[in-house]
This record gives C-alpha cells, structure tokens and sequence, in this order.
C-alpha cells in the first residue's frame, strides 16, 4: 500500500514558496513512485503543477476570504482532511502547522528567517506602525514557533536558520535538519564569465520588496560610483504597482540616482534567465534570507556575487566568498569598482560561483527529504 502523504501549501501564490513547492514536488514524486501525494495548493498554480498518477490537488478558495477563513481551515479542517484522506505524514511548506499536535506525524518545512530574527522584527514593526498589524505579526511569530514545537521533525535550507530557530524555541537539535535547495526560477548555466570590456557596467540585484532588503546601501554606493564617474545600471525586478515601491523610489531620488537605475517590474522565469545573462556583477545587500535563490541562481549564471555578510550569506557563498559588511556602503562601492577594473580578480569571482553553485540541487533536497520521510 502506497503511504500517503498530504503537502499544505493552501497560503502559497509567489515567490520562493512557489519555487520550493513545484521543484521538491516535481523531483520527489519521480523519485519514489510509491508515495501518492495530496497537494492543498492555492488554485492559481494548479496549471503550474504537473500531475500525475500520484499527485492529487485540492484547493480551498474560501481559505483566502479572511485571516479567519485561513485559522479555521488549520486549526479545523486541515485536522478532518488528514483523516478522511487517510494521510501517513503532513509535510507543512508554509511554516505552520495546526495547534494542536496532528494525529499523524508531521515535517514542517521553515522558511521564514523573520520570525525568529531581532533584526528582522525590529525593521518590520517600523514598516507596519499600525497596532493591529504589528499584532498580527507577532501572532504569526508565535504561531510558527509553537509549530516547530509541535511538529515531529522540521527541515530548514540553512544552519544559521537551524540555529536562531533552536535559540528562540529551545527545541533539541536533532529534531531540525538541514537540507539546501536549488536555483530558484533559471536553468544552470555553469559558464563563467569573460571580463566585460564594454563602458557601462550592469550589476543586478533581482528580488522583491521587503523590508529587510537593504536598498538605502545599495543605493548609497551606486551615488558613491557615480561620483566617481564610473557609469553603471544598477538593475532591479521591483513592482511600480506595489505601494511600498514608492518609498524605494523615494530613496532613488534622494541620491539623485534615477539615471542610474533600470527596473523591469516583476517578469516570467523566459524573462528573468536573459536579464542575468545581460548583467555583468551581481549583489544581494539583504540583512535577513533564510535561503537567497537569487544569489544561487546569479552562482549558477558564472556572475560574480558581492553579499552582505550575514550568517546566511556567508554559509550559501562559501568561505570564500566575497562579503561586505551590511551598512557599509562605502566598501560595497569599492568592492563593485575593483571588479570594474580588475580583470584577473573578475574571472577568478565567476569561476568561484560556478563552482559553488554546484554545491546546491533539487534533486539532492528531494532526495534527503524523502529520506527524512521514509523514518517519520
């Protein structure tokens, strides 16, 4: 009899999350054909999902009415369906779990590195300002940290995330594991570099918004380099439509760096793989990732990566990775026109993040989760 085993990714639309589901999904069911999966997905990626004997999808569109409708399906129908489904194992990819202990073992999937960090909680809580938002943020820091507690086993994509999680909850070691993932949206190139002989450099850093991203560096060194008169486009994916974008344009002209500044909005995954194979440099200023699938991916495209050094940086660039100290925007300017003029040194940095970005696959995470899987 095939076990059974119900994925919740019921609050999953974009992002990361989308990535993380459809690529463990994808490599898990071809890799044991003996599990038969019951996936709760939102209904917008069921055509991103390929289905087949073993893959059934449900979703729940009533779920999404109100932050009540989502606390009534976890904490009372998500406990009916894992019996009327007859479930072996709840695999939870969206950080929570019902808060009451399942009646079937559980693998609760963490990839939320704000919840358990200071820096993140205090930039969040400046962002929000409201009283009942700043509630509900700390309802959901609570609710994910007894949901490790109450998980049989938890896996994690970085041991910074492993240990603040262990910090913050005093949950035993061994009951966290560690497994990386891919590249995120790109296929792997693995080419490295040639030094970019041309005037204007392009140097890309492609995420979202958040809170945590640290544009205000970022955007202190790109004025730093102008000054200098080194001619650069500094390339985003931001969304114009989305309000918080006003206050990085806000910053954009504080610095009078508008000329500076190419952004294509939120694009396709056809889309994002040519806009790394025009850049030249990549950075990733952010002060808080419990995994950057954009710095793997930018590895995986041969660019040269320049991060900010925070414990998950610097685990995902390896020991010789090329870090900056996160406010420091007067190194990260320097580090980006050494590169500009140091052609040895820019070979070496792409060849380095080929190399590195071998270290991180799908099918390797697939494979250690349905290990972990298999004695649960």
């Amino acid at each position: 009899m095939k076990k059974r085993i119900l994925i919740n990714a019921v609050s999953i639309k974009e992002g990361g999350g989308v990535v993380v589901l459809t690529q463990l999904l994808k490599r898990m069911s071809e890799l044991d054909k003996e599990i038969y999966w019951c996936v709760v997905v939102d209904e917008t990626l069921s055509s991103k999902i390929d289905i087949d004997g073993n893959i059934e999808l449900i979703s729940f569109p009533w779920v999404k009415n109100t932050p009540f409708h989502l606390l009534y399906w976890y904490q009372f129908y998500l406990p009916k369906l894992l019996r009327r489904k007859k479930i072996d194992l709840l695999f939870s990819q969206t950080n929570f779990l019902t808060l009451r202990k399942p009646y079937c073992p559980s693998l609760l999937l963490e990839h939320h590195a704000g919840y358990f960090s200071d820096e993140f909680n205090a930039l969040f809580s400046r962002f929000l300002k409201r009283r009942p938002a700043l509630l509900a943020w700390k309802l959901r820091c609570l609710w994910a940290a007894v949901s490790i507690k109450r998980a049989t086993h938890v896996t994690v994509q970085t041991k910074a995330l492993a240990d603040a999680i262990i910090k913050k909850t005093t949950v035993c070691n061994d009951k966290i594991s560690v497994v990386p993932h891919g590249s995120g949206l790109v296929a792997i190139t693995e080419k490295t570099r040639s030094f970019p002989e041309k005037e204007v450099w392009r140097i890309g850093y492609i995420t979202k918004f958040g809170v945590q991203k640290n544009f205000d560096v970022l955007f202190r060194a790109i004025k730093s380099l102008k000054n200098q008169g080194k001619v650069v486009k500094l390339v985003l994916t931001l969304d114009a439509e989305h309000k918080p974008y006003q206050q990085v344009k806000s910053l954009i002209a504080r610095y009078q760096i508008t000329d500076c500044i190419e952004n294509h909005g939120e694009i396709n995954k056809k889309q994002i793989q040519a806009l790394y194979q025009s850049l030249d440099l990549f950075v990733f200023p952010s002060l808080c990732e419990s995994f950057g699938f954009t710095l793997v991916e930018a590895m995986s495209q041969g660019l040269p990566v320049i991060a900010a050094d925070t414990l998950s940086n610097r685990e995902i660039l390896g020991d010789d990775g090329e870090l900056f100290s996160s406010e420091d925007d007067k190194v990260l300017a320097d580090k980006i026109s050494h590169l500009m003029t140091a052609q040895e040194d820019y070979e070496n940095r792409s060849c380095y993040s080929v190399k590195r970005s071998r270290h991180y696959s799908w099918d390797e995470a697939a494979k250690k989760l349905l290990a972990i899987t298999r004695v649960l």
